[in-house]
């Protein structure tokens, strides 16, 4: 059985997202906000618990057909030149 690509970072992406859960369980709370519906854990909790919804999601889910991607029609220079001003901007 051959595992295509997508699958293993799929896989990666679950295990970077269980990661994160555990960490968001090291974070501190106030006192007077533990009971609080939405404390400093609530987002982070939630943004791991739906990477690792999505990414098990991909995993089941049957793959599309690959589409063919000319290379030659692709604007390398505009993307090139996106990530060299994004680089600088975070300077």
């Amino acid at each position: 059985v051959r595992i295509s690509t997508d699958k293993i970072i799929s896989l990666l992406f679950f295990v970077l997202s269980a990661l994160y859960l555990h960490q968001t369980y090291q974070i501190r709370v106030f006192s007077f906000d533990e009971n609080a519906p939405f404390n400093a854990k609530t987002l982070p909790t939630f943004i791991a618990y739906l990477g690792m919804f999505l990414s098990i999601l991909y995993v089941v889910l049957p793959e599309r057909s690959r589409s063919e991607v000319d290379h030659k029609v692709l604007d390398y220079k505009s993307t090139l030149f996106l990530i060299v001003i994004v680089i600088i901007y975070g300077f």
